[in-house]
């Protein structure tokens, strides 16, 4: 029924608010242990490593593009 809607952050909120005050919240919170905060670590580091890579590719291109064909046929 609220697909139909579409989304809406103020009748998230309120749904939010409403469960919590009828104590039917359920949530659990994020494990704060060495195994799970390695994981968020890695998958971190990874996203961060593949944003580089796309910025240095991109870069890379760039240079092709604009270069003069002389120093582009020299590599």
């Amino acid at each position: 029924m609220r697909r139909s809607r579409g989304k809406s952050d103020p009748t998230d909120a309120e749904n939010a608010v409403c469960a919590v005050l009828s104590e039917r919240a359920m949530a659990i919170p994020k494990e704060q242990s060495g195994a799970a905060e390695a994981i968020r670590a890695v998958c971190i580091a990874r996203r961060s490593a593949v944003k580089a890579k796309t910025q240095a590719i991109n870069q890379l291109r760039a240079l092709l593009v604009s270069a003069p064909r002389k120093s582009v046929s020299a590599l």
